[in-house]
């Protein structure tokens, strides 16, 4: 936004009046004569934007101008590829000549950006990368985002590095390029970027774009962990768990789980939970199992819902509670859990807690069994073997309630055997 140009609109103004702005060839001359010949791409953008009735638009409803801008960001790309920063920069010209508003803050600092990123100040260079990858006020451009991403990272901003290998990892306005990726990480990280440092144990932990290896996993993540990220602190915590690329190590394990729950991450709740209710790492303790568990559950943890609605109807830590049990396991049924799907069919089937269902146990174990459930899939097998073996039709009379009571029957038996 040039402060300039509304300065030759206001003496156009002053001038002739408003009138003027309707008169394409009056107000081209006076803009030429007034601006001595500079500003010939805004004067284009202007005589444009006043011919398709932007201005008059803002005259009759200023305090619409937020609208107006959405409706003609819209119309003007679609009719003439306008960017938003050019619909954004005719409003804003016409608003402060209207006199209803001065140049806004946010346009001005896009302005102040630009110009301090193309004098190649490495902050200003990464924050105009944010802003064109957050549409922040202007138009998305994940090129351009990756080009001033490219350009804080090369004067060793460590967050624009971070961005940038992020860039280069998704393909996101560069072409995709592990071995970039892994070195701006490394650049970041080496410098002690805790992202950085957690997007290689990420990356190492899993095989992602590099082959897989827990011990540098477990070297990143240790760096991060240290520095108090608490993503990192659970994964750690993961490794020490299983013995992954370090010793295993329960007591370690439990240490870091309880520093990343603390700090309120839903995967590091869960885990302390299990530690807890296990006492695996810490002394067994199924109140404090509760506690943890009913965080991460409440965080949205899936895996964290089903334990605890197993805890709740086992009485693990108090009094059994059968009704919020089943609360939980309809809530981790819903994020999609096989096991908490598989214990709603068993409930349904045998009318725990709930009236007995046997069509609604089947539709369980069938999601369930979609999940990978096996033991939902054998459920399943059983009902239909049963169904089969015994048609309703095959006698009549009371002998049909009879085969169909010995059909249930032995169905219960085999399940509840496989319980």
């Amino acid at each position: 936004m040039n402060q300039a140009v509304v300065g030759v609109l206001n003496k156009i103004k002053e001038t002739k009046g408003e009138e003027v702005f309707s008169n394409q060839r009056l107000f081209t001359a006076l803009f030429n004569d007034f601006a001595k010949g500079e500003f010939k791409g805004e004067l284009h953008l202007l005589s444009l934007a006043f011919r398709e009735g932007i201005f008059q638009k803002l005259k009759e409803n200023p305090s619409d101008w937020e609208e107006i801008r959405r409706h003609f960001r819209v119309r003007m790309s679609n009719e003439y590829c306008w960017t938003a920063e050019q619909t954004d920069f005719v409003v804003f010209c016409f608003l402060c000549v209207l006199g209803k508003a001065s140049i806004p803050e946010n346009v001005l600092e896009l302005k102040r950006l630009q110009n301090e990123a193309e004098n190649g100040d490495a902050a200003a260079c990464y924050k105009l990368g944010l802003v064109y990858e957050t549409a922040e006020d202007v138009t998305r451009d994940y090129e351009k985002a990756a080009f001033w991403f490219q350009r804080a990272a090369s004067k060793g901003h460590l967050d624009a590095q971070n961005r940038l290998a992020l860039c280069y990892y998704s393909g996101r306005g560069v072409q995709q390029d592990y071995s970039l990726a892994e070195y701006w990480w490394t650049q970041a990280a080496q410098r002690g970027h805790v992202m950085a440092q957690f997007n290689l144990g990420i990356r190492y932990s899993y095989g992602l774009g590099a082959k897989k290896d827990v011990r540098k996993a477990a070297h990143w993540f240790l760096q991060a962990a240290r520095q108090g990220y608490a993503d990192a602190q659970n994964c750690l915590g993961v490794i020490y768990r299983d013995g992954n690329g370090v010793k295993q190590n329960n007591s370690k394990a439990a240490y870091w789980f309880a520093k990343s729950a603390e700090q309120g991450c839903a995967g590091g709740a869960c885990n302390l939970g299990q530690c807890y209710l296990l006492g695996r790492g810490v002394k067994q303790d199924g109140a404090k199992a509760i506690f943890w568990l009913k965080k991460a559950a409440l965080l949205e943890d899936s895996r964290a819902q089903f334990l605890l609605a197993q805890c709740l109807e086992e009485g693990v830590g108090g009094q059994k509670d059968m009704e919020q049990a089943l609360h939980w396991y309809f809530k981790a049924a819903g994020h999609g859990s096989g096991e908490a799907l598989n214990r709603l069919g068993e409930c349904c089937y045998y009318g725990i807690g709930v009236q007995r269902d046997r069509r609604q146990a089947e539709i369980f174990w069938e999601q369930a069994a979609l999940r990978g459930m096996k033991k939902a899939a054998e459920y399943l097998k059983l009902l239909r073997y049963y169904k089969k073996k015994i048609p309703q039709s095959s006698v009549s009379g009371n002998g049909d309630a009879v085969n169909e009571s010995r059909k249930e029957d032995g169905l219960a038996s085999e399940i509840y055997k496989n319980m």
